[in-house]
């Protein structure tokens, strides 16, 4: 099934069953790639992917294998301008409520709670801060101390101790 994106179609339902394709020309299309994964293809190559049922249910994917999803705003450079905005339907107000949670391979590394405090993970070890300009916080639980890793946009590296009391 084909349908032309120069022609407005105005329609309450549409039901299509089985494997199908909307293109926009240059190889820019929307495919139902399985009943229920739908790809969204920018110059042949797929882009991103829905989910709507089954293990991965509402999720949205890179189909790029070995590629990040990467989520982009389009707003103004403005004083109200905002690139990305996480939000929920529902106003969370249980506590344990979060509004965003950051994994890896399922296992939660950190979270932003329904009052927009975050935790995050701080490992019991001395990092590597890997670029200029960048820091670490990490805990030394022998010293009950928590220490900040810096590094300057030099290259100078150094840290700074808070003592946990």
């Amino acid at each position: 099934m084909g349908i032309d994106y120069q022609k407005a179609i105005a329609v309450d339902k549409l039901h299509v069953k089985g494997c199908y394709f909307i293109s926009g020309g240059n190889d820019d299309h929307i495919q139902m790639v399985t009943p229920t994964m739908m790809g969204v293809f920018i110059n042949g190559v797929s882009t991103f992917g829905v989910t709507s049922s089954g293990c991965a249910a509402n999720m949205i994917t890179s189909l790029a294998g070995g590629q990040p999803l990467i989520l982009k705003g389009i707003d103004n450079d403005d004083a109200t301008a905002v690139g990305v905005a996480l939000d929920n339907v529902t106003a969370m107000t249980t506590a344990g409520g979060k509004i965003a949670s950051f994994r890896n391979a399922a296992v939660e590394k950190g979270f932003i709670d329904k009052d927009g405090q975050a935790e995050l993970s701080a490992l019991n070890a001395v990092p590597t801060v890997s670029a200029n300009g960048r820091f670490i916080i990490y805990l030394d639980e022998a010293a009950h101390t928590l220490k900040i890793a810096v590094k300057y946009s030099d290259g100078t590296a150094k840290t700074g101790t808070i003592a946990l009391v």
